[in-house]
């Protein structure tokens, strides 16, 4: 029976532009391993990503924990990547390459790398003293003070932002950390002007995780909580750009897939398109409903993550309700 009403869910989770939960139950907990990804429990899961191979993983955050969504009988199963407060004491973002994850602690400021195949764990960059020492060197031997958002580009680049020294820098795939854009201090936005000559960011954001980063085709986005705005990076011009605002706090940024950019306002309870139109979630009416039904009519509770898979299926980390929601892909004109 419990088999019959997970392919139910499915089916009705295929429906253009349709939400479901994925993953959790709605109660606070840390998943017995091998779980049933309908029965796992979650512990404010607040960032989300799909691997190359169509892996989903997400942070726990109250567990601290790296999870992974994997195939297994009968059902899809939640398994743990990272929960070693050794390696990381709060992850606060990931990034993922090809059997590999990155991931930024908050608190021990640094990035670890996870083979996901064996689970065996380096450090990448920062020696988990806060700094800013290091540029141009090894980047296990410099520092950081704050990792809060992770972005890999195509050619092996690790992108880390860094809100409390107002920079995001870059770790090239022989492992050499540089400066890419910042200048160290908060301030107003210049827009078109050179990314490492200006301030990045209105103000230090007071929470922990919201300078999140994705990266597209020549473009490098992220989210200015404060100012309630959307800005890009011209990877190749180096410049930096407005492209949105309106919005109320915005936690994390969408670019990976097909598709237009999406953010994820935290405080408003939604996901939306740069007009500022709902994605998924009832803009300004925090809670939980609205299961196979369209996204735009449910109800998320502060989510702090978002991805979307080459399919154009959206994933959600919808924090404050433990649950990991899919939104199916709602196919363009």
């Amino acid at each position: 029976m419990w088999l019959s009403l997970i392919l139910a869910c499915a089916d009705r989770c295929e429906r253009p532009g349709a939400i479901c939960t994925w993953v959790g139950t709605g109660v606070e907990g840390t998943p017995s391993e091998g779980t049933c990804r309908e029965q796992a429990v979650t512990a404010m899961p607040s960032e989300v990503a799909v691997g190359v191979d169509g892996e989903l993983l997400y942070l726990d955050y109250n567990t601290r924990a790296v999870r992974a969504v994997r195939p297994g009988e009968p059902c899809e199963v939640v398994e743990t990547v990272l929960a070693d407060v050794s390696w990381v004491q709060r992850p606060g973002a990931v990034a993922v390459g090809d059997g590999v994850v990155y991931v930024a602690d908050l608190e021990l400021p640094r990035v670890v790398r996870v083979e996901l195949g064996t689970g065996a764990v380096a450090a990448y960059a920062g020696t988990g003293t806060p700094g800013e020492l290091g540029d141009g060197g090894p980047a296990d031997r410099a520092e950081l003070t704050r990792p809060e958002g992770l972005a890999l580009a195509e050619d092996g680049s690790l992108y880390i932002a860094d809100p409390i020294v107002g920079r995001i820098r870059r770790v090239d795939a022989d492992g050499t950390i540089w400066p890419y854009a910042g200048d160290g201090s908060t301030g107003p936005f210049v827009d078109g002007a050179r990314a490492d000559s200006v301030p990045l960011l209105t103000a230090v954001p007071p929470a922990n995780g919201t300078f999140r980063l994705a990266h597209s085709e020549g473009s490098l986005w992220y989210v200015d909580a404060d100012a309630g705005a959307l800005r890009r990076i011209d990877l190749q011009a180096g410049t930096l750009h407005a492209v949105a605002e309106g919005f109320v706090y915005p936690w994390d940024v969408v670019a990976e897939g097909a598709g237009e950019p999406l953010v994820v306002d935290t405080i408003a309870s939604c996901v939306r398109a740069l007009d500022g139109s709902a994605v998924a979630g009832r803009c300004g009416e925090p809670g939980y409903e609205g299961d196979d039904a369209l996204a735009v009519d449910a109800r998320l509770y502060q989510p702090m993550g978002a991805t979307r898979d080459d399919a154009g299926v959206v994933w959600i980390a919808d924090t404050y309700n433990h649950r990991l929601r899919r939104v199916s892909a709602t196919p363009t004109e």
